[in-house]
């Protein structure tokens, strides 16, 4: 096919793309109030007839919060994102409603003040959401018992934490204000007091940890390959906790164990939520699976052949990883070197630090995720973190509650070709995907 034909083909298919784009910018019974190469912003006519024109100030926060994210968590943008604000209904979750991609928020949230900031529930859950939706691309599956659904201890702390980034960053005292509010909640003396959410602050205030810290641990999550649902056990589930307390661990530099169990994580309490099992998390599991990533990342750049040992990490067989990394060259930066046996090891069971040397991707060095594309790993929506009921409003005067605990309460021509073709069935892809299943 000459190029000019490759080049015309390519431009069809991208024109189809692009097209869907715009078709599928807002159902009918919505205005787009908003667009850029980052976010669209979708709000139900009946939110504007009753509650008047939609606040323009959402509109930078959204792209501010999909840029920092992407900087943050080193989770690359899968396209662009839609922030819908639905008919008042109480509830928020992962997947909008018209588009696919992004998130969908009770429509009522974004008018009013609470705590002392205004629109403060607006900004909460399309931010909670937000990133539910960028972990969720890391994998699905996350404990429902600490970490998110029912129980959104993760997403709770970090809504905090970016707000105040954001707000700092733009100089935005109300967002600041908002920022300092949901802490609070969740403290003693606030409105949903959950000591998951301090550990979770716990862990971001650790020496070695931050933002950069998150960006390691879901490098090795993502570079390992791991998928919490192929682990073969339930959700919650003891293994599936103690391979996310591992990884974190691992971005740490050490074992948050006690830092899990001082917030009864792991440690044989229940959960606040009928049906969900104890159990206690065991310290020599942990390490096991932290060695066995090291192991078996510090094995292959030395040059052996670790598929079935990788296979047996992924489905969760991590006693069976039989690679032997040793000290030295290849052992990655995120671990630790026992000398005395010259194996690479968990950082906390070593007596020296990795080499940091080669690395064959079996694991992340330590550098955050340098964009490259993450699968979509099936981002399911619609969580309740808390299973409670719904609390008040997210405005004083609406009638409606927020069902999450976000909101109780107050890639030669032929090649050209084919890079255009990928980009054009990604962007098909991200404006047509149903919507996200509830978790």
């Amino acid at each position: 096919m000459s190029r000019v034909k490759w080049i015309t083909a390519a431009a069809i298919v991208l024109s189809i793309a692009f097209a869907a784009e715009r078709a599928n910018a807002c159902s009918a019974t919505q205005t787009q109030v908003y667009q850029s190469a980052t976010s669209v912003w979708c709000v139900e006519k009946s939110v504007i007839a009753q509650h008047g024109a939609f606040p323009s100030a959402f509109f930078a926060f959204g792209d501010n919060v999909i840029k920092e994210l992407v900087d943050l968590f080193g989770v690359p943008a899968q396209g662009v994102y839609t922030f819908e604000a639905s008919v008042p209904n109480g509830s928020a979750h992962t997947g909008s409603e018209c588009c696919g991609l992004g998130v969908t928020v009770t429509g009522d949230a974004f008018y009013g003040s609470a705590y002392g900031a205004t629109g403060f529930w607006g900004y909460l859950l399309a931010l909670h959401e937000t990133i539910n939706d960028f972990t969720g691309q890391v994998t699905s599956g996350w404990p429902t018992d600490f970490w998110a659904d029912h129980i959104s201890a993760f997403p709770n702390s970090m809504d905090w934490h970016i707000m105040g980034t954001l707000g700092t960053m733009d100089h935005d005292a109300n967002l600041t204000a908002a920022g300092v509010a949901q802490k609070a909640r969740f403290y003693p003396g606030g409105d949903s007091v959950d000591p998951r959410v301090p550990m979770f602050d716990a862990i971001f205030a650790l020496p070695n940890m931050g933002y950069p810290g998150w960006s390691r641990i879901f490098g090795f999550v993502h570079g390992d390959a791991l998928g919490w649902d192929n682990l073969g056990v339930a959700n919650p589930d003891e293994k599936r906790s103690e391979y996310v307390a591992a990884y974190v661990s691992l971005g740490a530099g050490n074992s948050v164990l006690s830092i899990l169990q001082s917030a009864n994580v792991c440690n044989g309490k229940p959960d606040g939520v009928s049906g969900d099992p104890t159990y206690t998390c065991k310290q020599a599991n942990i390490d096991a699976i932290a060695t066995a990533h090291c192991s078996i990342a510090a094995a292959a750049a030395q040059g052996k052949n670790v598929m079935a040992d990788r296979a047996a990490l992924k489905a969760g067989s991590y006693a069976a990883v039989a690679a032997k990394g040793a000290c030295g060259a290849g052992c990655p930066a995120e671990c630790g070197c026992k000398s005395s046996q010259n194996l690479c090891v968990a950082p906390w069971l070593g007596d020296s630090v990795a080499d940091g040397g080669a690395n064959d991707g079996g694991g992340d060095s330590g550098v955050a995720n340098d964009g490259g594309a993450i699968l979509d790993a099936g981002i399911d929506g619609g969580e309740s973190p808390d299973g409670s009921p719904n609390g008040a409003s997210p405005d004083a005067d609406a009638a409606s509650g927020c069902g999450c605990r976000a909101s109780r309460d107050g890639a030669t021509e032929a090649s050209l070709f084919a890079a255009s073709l990928i980009a054009a069935l990604a962007l098909v892809r991200a404006r047509t995907r149903s919507r996200a299943r509830r978790r």
